[in-house]
């Protein structure tokens, strides 16, 4: 009486189930490179020693009070 089974080629010619292949792969490797770049952004910052991160944001913080006091200074 009714047929369940459903064959993919009749679903657009085929195109169709490619093309949502490809766009989960695509989906798949953004993931993975997001993923990637998490951990090792993670990695560098604990291998990093606390004192260096502290000194790199004390250095910043430097250079902005430097530069902000030039420009008051010409201004």
């Amino acid at each position: 009486m009714f047929d369940a089974s459903v064959n993919l080629t009749d679903l657009g010619g085929g195109s169709t189930a490619v093309s949502s292949l490809v766009g989960l792969a695509l989906l798949g490797l953004m993931i993975a490179l997001a993923g990637y770049f998490v951990w090792r952004q993670r990695g560098a910052v604990d291998a990093a020693p606390p004192d260096s991160i502290q000194e790199a944001v004390r250095h910043s913080l430097a250079d902005d009070t430097c530069q902000r006091s030039a420009e008051d200074a010409s201004a």
